[in-house]
């Protein structure tokens, strides 16, 4: 009620509405606007002016204020109950199951949601939403973007030669095209060299120039060590959080921050070179309890042809845009912008969410998107792509949407020039023993209900091995179902961390429970049943070659391969190294 009018919803059934001597039925396309008195339509508001049309309602209620009613068809619809044009409809935010949104205070409050429709342009997490941008009633700032650091002078007009190695990982998943694998061949018999305790939030690390590279996220600070030692060297604090460990190239280790701007360190002793801020202004608000940059940017950057190419910005729905950038490395100068900005619109899904960007040396990839090296859109296209719908820092085993390469997909992939490896979870259900539920699900809910609807968690992952030109080989074959697995097999463990080094594929995680459950000893401990493992597997054919307990889990993909070792940041805030 609003004013002294009962507004009614479309709905999916007929309303039929007596007034006097004649019936008026909406067959649930209209909205109507009733006199609290009299019961007299005052107003009406046809459904296909201001609903997408198309989609099922969503699982919570629709809202209102004196202005509009806030609907969740595709995702919040403003409607203008004044009966004018202020209707809005997006499909970049949506409420939680239920409960939904709340306006008040001027905003929206949005919870986090579990949904995965339209999940390549949904802004995630626990928002509060204002109707301005945050470029309204601003200019662009008079003060320039470049800011030059101590050893700016040195690189000035002067060509670094890289000394990176083909046994270096200089960047995040080794190079730019995020394969996750390396030609330095690793022993599967292993032992521990070396661990550090940084302590806080790690990120995956790189290893260049005989130095290993990590992010302490929440310290926004990277951090330096002797990769033969583990020993400290160095440490830079940003503005921000940094989520991604630094891209090394040609002396310089840079790498974006959440307070919207880039660093170009010197590699060798963490001197500032450069410094970019990429927003058109220096504008903050709280994210995840800190401040930080409207137009936040991602840790990993991509170096191609002297040139350092990033993303900033939330969504193209938001604050003007993405803007993607690509700076000269050495001296941090604009050489190409471009804006990606999408307008909520009937029928309009077609926006976008930043990610670290791929590329195959000619086109640049940001999740669904395509450029060439001149940041022009379309950039030749997706074909055969590696992408990663839900970002490829998304560690949330529940929200996240398996990576994709071809025809291969799975919650972790590594390829090289002839194979993709992967990771596919399995699920089970329809649980009625206790034995087989996993030791954190020991309460009775489970078990009393199980028999009336399914419970479904994992119970291990099916590795496999495929070949990279599968569906060539399968056209070619006129094989629909693309019959290109080397080998695929399951195994009892949840993989967390995954690299081909040479022959071998080294995957960290966890045992699965229900399986060891069957397999433990009766008097076995939890602790025992899930303490952390890593498993050298033969790439050839899948057959495990070595296991090893770990003390803490590693962080999600936070591994990498180089110089014969394997190196490792784990959840406990260390950064270890094993060796032959």
């Amino acid at each position: 009620m609003i004013d002294d009018l009962v507004w009614t919803f479309p709905g999916t059934a007929a309303i039929k509405y007596e007034l006097k001597d004649r019936v008026l039925g909406n067959g649930g396309k209209e909205f109507w606007a009733l006199d609290l008195y009299t019961g007299k339509v005052k107003q009406s508001i046809a459904k296909s002016d201001v609903w997408p049309g198309g989609h099922h309602h969503r699982c919570y209620r629709n809202k209102a204020t004196e202005h509009f009613a806030i609907c969740g068809r595709r995702g919040l619809e403003f409607v203008d109950l004044t009966g004018g044009e202020d209707n809005v409809i997006n499909w970049w935010v949506r409420g939680i199951c239920q409960y939904g949104i709340m306006p008040c205070n001027g905003m929206v409050y949005v919870p986090p949601d579990p949904c995965q429709c339209f999940s390549t342009i949904k802004v995630d997490g626990l928002l509060a939403l204002v109707a301005d941008s945050s470029l309204d009633g601003r200019t662009a700032s008079e003060e320039s973007p470049l800011c030059k650091g101590p050893a700016y002078r040195e690189y000035v007009g002067v060509r670094v030669e890289d000394d990176g190695r083909s046994e270096d990982w200089p960047t995040y998943r080794h190079d730019m095209a995020r394969s996750g694998s390396s030609v330095s061949a690793v022993p599967s018999q292993l032992e521990q060299k070396w661990e550090s305790d940084l302590g806080g939030t790690l990120s995956s690390v790189v290893v260049a120039q005989d130095r290993v590279l990590v992010s302490a996220v929440d310290q926004h600070t990277v951090h330096c060590l002797d990769a033969a030692t583990g020993k400290p060297l160095w440490k830079f604090t940003a503005g921000g959080p940094v989520d991604a460990p630094p891209t090394v190239s040609d002396g310089l280790a840079v790498f974006g921050s959440r307070d919207g701007r880039v660093y170009a360190l010197n590699a060798a002793d963490g001197r500032l070179v450069w410094s970019y801020r990429a927003g058109p202004c220096d504008r903050r608000i709280v994210g995840d309890g800190r401040l930080e940059s409207v137009w936040p940017i991602h840790g990993s950057v991509l170096v191609l042809d002297g040139v350092v190419y990033f993303a900033a910005g939330r969504s193209s729905f938001l604050d003007g845009g993405i803007h993607l950038y690509g700076l000269e490395a050495h001296t941090g100068e604009k050489r190409y912008e471009t804006l990606v900005e999408s307008v909520p619109i009937d029928g309009n899904n077609s926006g976008a969410l930043p990610d670290i960007l791929v590329s195959d040396g000619t086109t640049i990839h940001m999740r669904r998107l395509s450029f060439d090296k001149q940041l022009r859109k379309g950039g030749g296209g997706r074909q055969g792509a590696f992408s990663a719908p839900t970002g490829f820092l998304e560690d949330e085993w529940g929200h996240r949407l398996t990576w994709r390469l071809g025809r291969a997909s799975g919650n972790l992939l590594v390829f090289d020039d002839h194979y993709i490896y992967g990771a596919q979870s399995r699920y089970t259900g329809w649980k009625k023993n206790k034995k087989n539920w996993p030791p954190t699900h020991t309460g009775h809910f489970h078990q009393k209900y199980s028999r009336y609807k399914p419970e479904w968690f994992p119970i291990g992952n099916r590795l496999f091995a495929q070949k990279q030109n599968a569906a060539k080989e399968a056209r070619r074959k006129g094989d629909a179902t693309g019959g290109d697995r080397q080998w695929d097999m399951d195994r009892p463990i949840q993989v967390r961390a995954m690299v081909l080094a040479g022959d071998t594929l080294f995957t960290a995680g966890w045992p699965d429970a229900v399986t060891v459950l069957d397999q433990a000893a009766p008097d076995a401990t939890e602790q025992e049943l899930q303490t952390p493992r890593l498993w050298a597997i033969a790439a050839e054919d899948g057959k495990t070659i070595a296991e090893y307990e770990l003390d803490a889990l590693p962080v999600f993909d936070g591994a990498a391969a180089a110089y014969g070792r394997l190196f490792m940041t784990m959840q406990d805030g260390k950064v270890i190294c094993f060796g032959e």
